[in-house]
């Protein structure tokens, strides 16, 4: 089945948003597409930043000033920006879902399916595990993504650590 990206995912952009200059020789990749992330891209000379989470695009946009100085920044520097959302949590090998399934230990077994629409992944471990196991292998597969992240700022750190902090405490709570 061929799916209609622009049905499933209409708001969150999935392809080029912004095209930059046409020499590329280095790539940055990040989640979401904030001012932060794209100064370190200018910062490790970064022709191209792939994001997950693009510009939000409603049937209205206000521009809001957030928007507008995103926008400017890619202009300004000549960046240019992919966006990969509902992409990167459908897809069975390189998508968010799968690899988080497949660093936890699980084998794919059916789509996630969301408004009729494959949005992740059901895995099931080959063996069974303990939360504490699965948290082990969790903050591993996190810690290897930020050492090959561009952020490896000390305060992205701590707010990072913050949120998983905050997670962690609600899931003991479930």
């Amino acid at each position: 089945k061929k799916l209609d990206v622009k049905e499933i995912d209409p708001y969150m952009s999935n392809g080029l948003m912004v095209k930059g200059r046409q020499e590329v020789k280095r790539i940055g990749f990040g989640v979401s597409a904030s001012v932060v992330f794209f100064q370190k891209g200018v910062d490790a000379s970064c022709d191209v930043l792939v994001t997950h989470h693009s510009f939000n695009l409603p049937p209205i946009n206000t521009f809001d000033p957030i928007f507008q100085n995103r926008f400017g920044f890619l202009i300004q520097h000549e960046l240019s920006l992919f966006g990969f959302h509902f992409l990167l949590d459908a897809h069975p090998e390189i998508g968010n879902n799968a690899q988080i399934l497949k660093t936890l230990g699980a084998q794919l077994k059916e789509p996630f399916v969301h408004r009729g629409n494959p949005w992740g992944w059901i895995g099931k471990l080959d063996k069974e595990k303990t939360f504490d196991e699965i948290l082990i292998l969790h903050n591993k597969f996190l810690d290897e993504c930020l050492d090959e992240s561009l952020l490896m700022e000390t305060s992205l750190i701590k707010i990072i650590t913050k949120i998983n902090s905050i997670c962690l405490s609600y899931s003991r709570l479930i």
